[in-house]
């Protein structure tokens, strides 16, 4: 999750950069658009391999708020 939370993107919420929300068994991660998504979802999924850890694809859902919509669909590994 280090390597997650010094990721630069983020959203800014009052003057706090605020990159992922981790709940008991659940991590949401916040960008402002899909290419830092992306790239949040894969450095995610590289840093949970390396200690045996996958990401659910099942329970795993991008939600967009705002203007932008998904113009591609998020990848977990191959």
């Amino acid at each position: 999750m280090d390597k997650i939370q010094d990721n630069e993107p983020g959203i800014t919420v009052q003057g706090f950069k605020i990159k992922n929300l981790r709940f008991s068994d659940d991590i949401d991660l916040i960008e402002e658009s899909c290419e830092p998504l992306q790239d949040s979802v894969r450095l995610l999924n590289d840093v949970g391999n390396r200690i045996g850890l996958q990401i659910n694809i099942g329970q795993t859902k991008p939600v967009v708020f705002g203007m932008e919509e998904m113009e591609n669909e998020m990848k977990v590994g191959d």
